[in-house]
């Protein structure tokens, strides 16, 4: 099951947004695509993680809720 992440404020890295998604998820899924403008190293607002299974949505939601940092990110 994939989510898609959108509004990821544009000065964000991977490795942060990955470390985020670690912490909410403990490696719960098998693909992140994270892209990447390469003609001004910013993001483009958007990411894609497949889980590995469904389920494994509720820990990216619960922590979405619980964290505030995350109050900007809208999740489908």
């Amino acid at each position: 099951t994939t989510v898609m992440i959108r509004h990821i404020p544009s000065k964000y890295s991977s490795n942060e947004l990955l470390d985020e998604i670690n912490f909410a998820c403990n490696k719960k899924f098998d693909f992140f695509y994270f892209p990447i403008d390469s003609t001004n190293g910013l993001n483009l607002g958007y990411a894609f993680i497949n889980f590995v299974h469904p389920l494994h949505i509720l820990y990216l939601i619960f922590f979405r809720f619980s964290i505030i940092f995350l109050s900007n990110f809208h999740f489908f």
